[in-house]
């Protein structure tokens, strides 16, 4: 399964997080894998360039986080894709709320001494 955002305009070399919650239903079935893909049209065969971490073999009965950085490699129109896989056709349900993309400033050069970073665990219960 494939689920494909609307648009966003993005600009080369800015910084942006793509995020949103997932909570999968019936905890004791654990589903394959999750990721996310971007591409520069809405079409799932062209949506094949992953990037962030990859969840396999999981289940949550608490709504969690997930959110990865990413920067375009030109000025131009992208779509993201959440990418659930599952081999077994009978697993519980999952869902999905507030589905996202913000730009963000690089933490590149930064130093978290100083209190300059924030690093956010990726698992937050809701």
């Amino acid at each position: 399964m494939k689920l494909i955002t609307p648009a966003f305009e993005l600009k080369r070399g800015s910084y942006y997080r793509f995020s949103f919650w997932h909570r999968e239903v019936a905890s004791n079935i654990c589903w394959d894998s999750l990721y996310v893909t971007w591409g520069t049209k809405p079409n799932a065969c062209d949506m094949t360039n992953k990037f962030g971490d990859q969840l396999t073999k999981f289940s949550f009965d608490q709504w969690n986080k997930f959110w990865s950085d990413f920067t375009p490699p030109d000025d131009g129109i992208y779509y993201f894709a959440i990418n659930v896989r599952d081999k077994d056709a009978t697993t519980g349900e999952i869902g999905f709320d507030e589905i996202g993309l913000a730009e963000v400033q690089s933490c590149a050069d930064k130093n978290p001494v100083k209190g300059t970073t924030f690093a956010p665990s990726k698992i937050i219960d809701r």
